[in-house]
């Protein structure tokens, strides 16, 4: 319900609500709806791009956690936590493959 009400434009596309929409389907697990939550966020910062990428190697996903890593080094530059982010989630996912 509330994601209807934002999605429909009751706000002013704030880059805060956006990201917090991410992480409130992350945590759910629903990393589908994350990620098309994801994609409407206009103007990405690290905070929201780190959100999707621990969202996916929470769930483990590390593979895809990298390569959106890979995506947001194409736009913006990742800070420590997106680092710490995707070496903790990816080495597990290395180790089972």
């Amino acid at each position: 319900m509330v994601n209807g009400i934002i999605v429909r434009g009751c706000y002013d596309n704030q880059l805060t609500l956006d990201t917090a929409v991410v992480d409130l389907y992350v945590k759910c697990g629903s990393l589908v709806y994350a990620r098309k939550a994801f994609h409407r966020v206009h103007r990405k910062n690290v905070i929201s791009w780190s959100t999707m990428i621990s969202g996916y190697g929470m769930h483990g996903h590390g593979r895809e956690a990298l390569s959106l890593f890979d995506q947001m080094k194409l736009s913006i530059k990742p800070d420590h936590i997106t680092f710490v982010s995707v070496l903790y989630y990816y080495q597990p996912a290395v180790m089972l493959a």
